[in-house]
Parts: C-alpha cells; structure tokens; sequence
C-alpha cells in the first residue's frame, strides 16, 4: 500500500497550527512513495534549455553522472554539491560539450558548478553568511538572443533534525530551516543586477508551499515545473537511498521571470545521485505588464 504525500492534502491538515505547513512533513516521510514524472508540449521546438541537478557529493558512481549530465541535453546546467573530485572529472571529459565551466568548492555539500554551451559572464559568488549557504550568480546570452540571461544556482538551508526524536524538537528544526530559507532566497534575490530575464534555480530544501517558494511566487517569478503538470508536487526530486524507505518528494525547484514561458519541463528519475534533475525548455515571450 503506497500514500501520495501532496500538498493540497497537507495544508488543510495544518491551516492555523504552524506558520510553515512544511514542517510537519519530516515527521511523514515514511509514508510518501515516487511517482513518475512527465513531459508535457512535445515537438514544440524550445529557445533555451536549462536544468538543475544537485549530484551528491557522496557520489561514488561518476560515470552514470557524466551519462546523465550528457543526456540533459541542455545549454545551461546548474549544479549544487560539486567537489574537486567531480569538478576534475566533468572538465576532463565535459569540455567539448560544455566549454564554459566554473566552480565554487566548499566541503562536503557546499559546492556549486555551473556547466554552459555560451560564456559566462559576470561570474561571482555570494559567500555564506549567518549559517546560510552561499549562492553562484553569473550571466549568459545564448546563441540566437540577443539579450544576456542573469541566473542563480542556490542551495537552501537542510532541515537539522537529524538524530531528534521528539515532536516539538523535528518541528522547531524544520520552522528554523524554513525561516533560513526565506533569508537565504531574498539575499539571492538582492543580489541580481538588473530587471531584465532571469532564472533561479537549484535545491531549495523544501516543499512548494515554502517560505522561499512563496517569497519568489509574490515577485512574479514562475515556478517552470508547476507551469505545465497539474500536479507538480507528485513528481519527486529527491529519492531517499535506502530502499526500505521508498519515498520521495519536489525539494528543487527551476524559477524563471515573465520573460519566458514553459514549453515543458521533467523530472529525470534515474542516476547514482539521491536527487533527480529537472529540466526546462523556455521560450522567449514579451514581459507581461
């Protein structure tokens, strides 16, 4: 007997108890079971492809990463928990597909890559602070526009319940970590340069009724996943490894302004990495008013 954990199912149950509805999903994650994810629009021939893809820096297995970073097929691809190990090995045998790559190594999985077809301008990256992860900004004007794209690869706060076992302790863990976020994700936002199109994107920790979620959702940036599945929140993006668990859940997450639109957008599930990467094709429209 499997249960479909989602949000629409959550936030009733909660409405009124808790200022982060997501909190209480670390005490529910055993029930929740993967789904399948699908792609929608097809044939539709798209401007731009971008993905995210966190790729464990535990990960032992580098050659079904390469194979999955190749299969992405994509002309900007967001990293998080990169090492010198991996980053050695996408420069080794990625260089021709993407010979615009650059790195920020932190220990254990605090690292952030950033592989593109197109140079990268304006590199730089905002450090860590007051316990919350850092973030890799850059620009890129693909081939074929004739305007730059500003993009984020974020990594949000994890919930520290680790090793807890009583409800009011789970429950502060992951309200602290919400709150985190939602320092974290207004930081990065501050920190873009212009108005112009934009992406954000990466491992946001969290379920899409989040803080951050919320907080981009209010500026008018389009959560590219749910813009085209009715139910978004049932297509997993981390996979728990052990296999007694069998659960999964949407904790990341590819955000794009008014700028563009969503022709379609999936989750791969496959890979030697506890999360699967999501990948968007977008095309260019006029900015809505």
């Amino acid at each position: 007997m499997s249960f479909r954990l989602t949000a629409a199912w959550i936030e009733p149950q909660l409405a009124g108890r808790l200022p982060w509805a997501l909190v209480v999903l670390g005490l529910l994650l055993p029930l929740a079971s993967p789904l399948r994810a699908a792609v929608v629009a097809p044939g539709v021939k798209p401007v731009l492809t971008v993905a995210t893809y966190n790729v464990l820096y535990r990960n032992t297995n580098l050659n079904v990463l390469l194979e999955m970073v190749r299969g992405l097929d994509a002309g900007l691809v967001c990293l998080q928990e990169t090492t010198p190990r991996i980053e050695q090995r996408l420069r080794a045998d990625l260089a021709t597909l993407y010979p615009h790559q650059v790195y920020q190594t932190a220990k254990g999985s605090g690292g952030f890559g950033v592989l593109s077809r197109w140079p990268l301008e304006d590199v730089r990256f905002l450090p860590a602070e007051n316990g919350m992860r850092g973030a890799l900004l850059a620009r890129v004007t693909p081939a074929g526009m004739k305007v730059s794209i500003e993009f984020a690869n974020v990594h949000l706060r994890t919930p520290q319940v680790a090793g807890l076992v009583s409800l009011p302790g789970i429950l502060a863990g992951f309200q602290k970590a919400g709150e985190i976020q939602d320092r974290e994700i207004r930081r990065v936002h501050a920190a873009f340069q212009g108005m112009g199109p934009r992406l954000l994107m990466g491992d946001f920790n969290s379920f899409s009724f989040g803080p951050a979620q919320a907080f981009l959702k209010a500026q008018g940036w389009t959560d590219s996943l749910a813009s085209v599945h009715e139910k978004p929140d049932e297509m997993p993006t981390w996979r728990d490894q052990r296999a007694s668990m069998g659960m999964g859940f949407r904790i990341d997450y590819l955000f794009h302004t008014s700028q563009f639109r969503t022709i379609s957008s999936q989750v791969i599930s496959k890979g030697s990495s506890d999360h699967d990467p999501v990948v968007s094709q977008l095309q260019w429209v006029e900015p809505r008013p």
